[in-house]
């Protein structure tokens, strides 16, 4: 099988493991005779606790057929190369690359999470988009569903077209609690008019906190073993 998906966003904050532990869920539940795992490569703000791991392991804490994978850990809230950098560290691409390939190799199905978006250096001259080029995996971009996620997410949908690197499609997520009502017309037609513009399918439109079980989790779930 050994199917795998990667989870970018237009940015940082955009709620990119919230969407990844929904879509694992949803694979674990349904896969349940297969082997699945979240990788994350790379983590930075991380001190004590990995917090999206602890996240991720208490939301599918029920499922066995699931588990956690992580390579490198920097304490600092930066990109990658500026968390090594703070702990007089230099990353080895060509491993982190080797490792997470490892992994995959190990699991039925991997959702691997990036860190922040696509143009975050991980070494002097390695941005996370090259990890997503080099892994060959299908990408879904995570966005915000508010004003100026139109800009944010076609710019990103350009650049990994530019790199020849496949996108399953959008997902437009609501990360915080908000008032919706403030930028009601862009909210509303923030999904046409990417797809309109793209070309390519926003995935879900998820309201805050949504249930991992809703059917906007159960369609991209849905998509995934499609095209996968």
């Amino acid at each position: 099988m050994h199917k795998s998906i990667f989870i970018t966003g237009t940015g940082t904050d955009v709620g990119k493991t919230y969407i990844a532990a929904g879509i694992c869920f949803q694979l674990a539940s349904r896969l349940l005779d297969k082997k699945l795992s979240y990788i994350k490569p790379i983590a930075t703000g991380v001190d004590t606790l990995n917090e999206d791991f602890e996240f991720i392991k208490k939301e599918l804490a029920s499922l066995n057929n699931f588990h956690c994978s992580s390579i490198l850990e920097y304490i600092e809230p930066a990109s990658p190369y500026i968390s090594a950098l703070a702990e007089n560290k230099v990353i080895d691409y060509s491993q982190i690359l080797k490792e997470t390939n490892s992994l995959i190799s190990q699991n039925d199905l991997s959702v691997i999470e990036g860190a922040g978006g696509l143009m975050v250096p991980i070494t002097e001259n390695k941005m996370m988009i090259d990890l997503m080029s080099d892994l060959k995996l299908p990408v879904i971009v995570v966005a915000h569903f508010d004003l100026g996620t139109v800009n944010h997410t076609l710019l990103t949908l350009d650049k990994l077209q530019e790199k020849d690197i496949p996108i399953l499609g959008v997902v437009l997520n609501q990360p915080n609690q908000g008032d919706r009502e403030l930028f009601s017309c862009a909210v509303k037609s923030n999904a046409h008019e990417i797809e309109r513009v793209s070309g390519l399918e926003v995935l879900g439109q998820m309201e805050y906190d949504e249930d991992f079980e809703s059917n906007n989790f159960k369609c991209i779930a849905e998509k995934i073993l499609e095209q996968c």
